[in-house]
């Protein structure tokens, strides 16, 4: 299992500190590998990623970050 985040918010490390991962990339990393086809045949995509601020307005931004998980 691989792990994709973006890390620049250094303490969003501590996340993955207990994962069992075979390989981390960044996420600005992976979308174009994953494209290309990098990865080989993959059996499944889990997207645990979200943008959870309850105050946040923006459609735009939590339909890409909660939904769609693009590269934005």
């Amino acid at each position: 299992m691989i792990a994709v985040d973006d890390l620049t918010t250094a303490p969003k490390y501590r996340n993955l500190l207990a994962a069992q991962l075979s390989d981390y990339f960044d996420k600005s990393e992976f979308y174009t590998r994953f494209a290309r086809g990098d990865f080989g045949k993959v059996d499944a995509v889990l997207h645990q990623g979200a943008c959870s601020d309850t105050m946040e307005h923006n459609g735009r931004f939590m339909l890409d970050n909660n939904y769609r998980c693009r590269r934005t």
